[in-house]
C-alpha cells in the first residue's frame, strides 16, 4: 500500500516538474534574447562612449571659455560705466551749479524790479 502511495507521489512529482520545465522554456528563452539584445546594446555603448565623452569634454571646455568672456565683458562694462560715471558727474555737478546760480540771480533781479 505504501508502495502505491509512493509511487504514485512520484508520478506526481515528476508530472509537476515536468509542466513547470514546459512552462519555464519559453522564459528562459524569451530571458536569453533579451540578454543578447543587452550585450548588443552596451557593446554600442561601449563603442560610442568615448566619443561621447569627447564631445562632453569639448562642450564643457568650450562653456567654460564663453563664461570666461562673458565675466571680462561685464568687468569691461562695469569699468566703462565707472569711467563714464565719473567723468559725467563733475560736470553734471557743475552744470547744476552754474543753473542753480543763475536762477538766484535771476530770482534776484526778478524781485528787484518788481521793487
Amino acid at each position: 500500500m505504501w508502495d502505491l502511495i509512493w509511487l504514485i507521489t512520484l508520478i506526481l512529482f515528476f508530472f509537476s516538474l515536468t509542466i513547470l520545465v514546459i512552462l519555464l522554456i519559453p522564459i528562459v528563452i524569451q530571458f536569453r534574447g533579451t540578454l543578447t539584445k543587452l550585450d548588443q546594446a552596451l557593446d554600442v555603448l561601449n563603442k560610442d562612449l568615448p566619443q561621447v565623452m569627447t564631445n562632453f569634454s569639448d562642450v564643457s571646455k568650450s562653456l567654460s571659455l564663453a563664461t570666461v568672456k562673458i565675466e571680462t565683458a561685464v568687468d569691461n562694462f562695469s569699468e566703462l560705466e565707472r569711467i563714464v560715471t565719473n567723468q559725467i558727474k563733475v560736470p553734471l555737478k557743475t552744470i547744476a551749479q552754474i543753473i542753480a546760480t543763475m536762477l538766484r540771480l535771476l530770482t534776484t533781479l526778478v524781485s528787484r524790479k518788481k521793487r
